[in-house]
């Protein structure tokens, strides 16, 4: 009997290793094996808890001694790192935020006090303490007169800003001042007397100018 044509019987053919691992990579390949893999995050996780449980069991072994000192040490080494370069930091942004603002007593001062510790600096030649305090003065006075909300915090630019909706014709000089304020304050720059005596003169002018309310600064009741 003759077999039919589309059927063929031959000997089998082992393939070579350079066949043979082409054969395998397409194999693997197809989509049925890519999806049957594990995640790269299921890896991670795994290798993650096979450490973690070789760790653990490492504590009963006959090593459990070199195993509790090596745990012990990381926890040492982790603190370590917390306490010398994470909790200073910390306390540094804390430090910026508190010196962002304008006034540095506890006990708060009113106007006619920062602006009598001003004269005293300027009489005295401290025009850098003097210019601070005629600052601190202008801005007190504006929230005695419900110009501005006592906030603490605030800073110099948020405070020419605001006070800016109220004296909108004082706004460049406003903002003129807060400029000096921080240049004085944080980039040790060097205050003058002229500096001093217009930063004073601008706070005898808001003290004689009615407020004009923007919509969106409420005048006091």
């Amino acid at each position: 009997m003759i077999a039919p044509g589309w059927l063929h019987f031959g000997v089998p053919v082992t393939p070579g290793d350079q066949e043979g691992r082409r054969l395998a990579e397409e194999e693997l390949a197809k989509s049925v094996y890519q999806n049957a893999k594990p995640s790269v995050a299921a890896q991670i996780w795994d290798w993650i808890t096979k450490t973690l449980s070789d760790f653990i069991n490492g504590l009963h072994g006959p090593n459990a001694n070199i195993s509790a000192f090596l745990l012990i040490a990381g926890v040492i080494a982790v603190l370590a790192v917390v306490f010398f370069f994470v909790r200073p930091r910390l306390n540094g942004k804390a430090a910026v935020a508190k010196t962002d603002a304008i006034f540095d007593a506890d006990k708060p001062l009113t106007a006619a006090e920062h602006r009598a510790l001003a004269s005293k600096y300027a009489t005295a030649g401290d025009y850098q303490q003097a210019l601070l305090e005629q600052f601190r003065a202008m801005v007190r006075k504006c929230e005695e007169r419900a110009v501005l909300t006592g906030q603490p915090g605030r800073t110099a630019q948020e405070v020419a800003a605001d006070a800016s909706g109220a004296f909108p014709t004082f706004g460049s000089a406003l903002a003129e001042a807060a400029l000096a304020f921080n240049r004085v304050r944080y980039g040790h720059g060097i205050a003058t007397q002229d500096g001093y005596d217009s930063l004073r003169q601008l706070d005898l002018d808001l003290a004689a100018t009615p407020p004009k309310y923007s919509l969106t600064l409420a005048a006091p009741r």
